[in-house]
Parts: C-alpha cells; sequence; structure tokens
C-alpha cells in the first residue's frame, strides 16, 4: 500500500519549514517528519464530498394540515 507521498516532495517541504523557521542548526529529522505529516493531511483531505448526492441537511418536517371541517387529533 502506497501513501502517495514521493521522496522528493518531502525533501522541498522540509526545506521550506526549515527556511520558514529561520534555518536552524540539527532539526533536521523533525522537520522531515513535519512536512510528511503535512503532506499526508493533505492527501487524505478529500477535495470533493464523499456523496455529494446527499443532502447537507435533512429537510424540515411539514406540519400537516387538518381540513377545518374535521377536529385535530390530540393526546
Amino acid at each position: 500500500m502506497s501513501t502517495g507521498l514521493h521522496y522528493q516532495d518531502i525533501e522541498k517541504r522540509s526545506y521550506m519549514i526549515w527556511e520558514r523557521q529561520g534555518r536552524p542548526h540539527g532539526h533536521d529529522l523533525e522537520h522531515w517528519l513535519q512536512a510528511e505529516q503535512e503532506l499526508t493531511q493533505e492527501t487524505m483531505t478529500p477535495s470533493e464530498p464523499a456523496s455529494p448526492d446527499l443532502p447537507k441537511k435533512a429537510p424540515a418536517m411539514r406540519k400537516r394540515r387538518v381540513p377545518a371541517d374535521k377536529p385535530a387529533l390530540t393526546n
């Protein structure tokens, strides 16, 4: 099973993180792991809803209208 992450992508992202944090010495593994985590989250986040056919909110229930000549049911 492949995660879809490529070495070059992780390398570029970890370099960007290193630069963004002021190029600190000795944090290469931390930056690499952070890059992996960020890229994994980006690939796991769906760009579209899983089921676009499903409504986002259930429709409101409509009250039944009782004709004026019939009494309403009460409990």
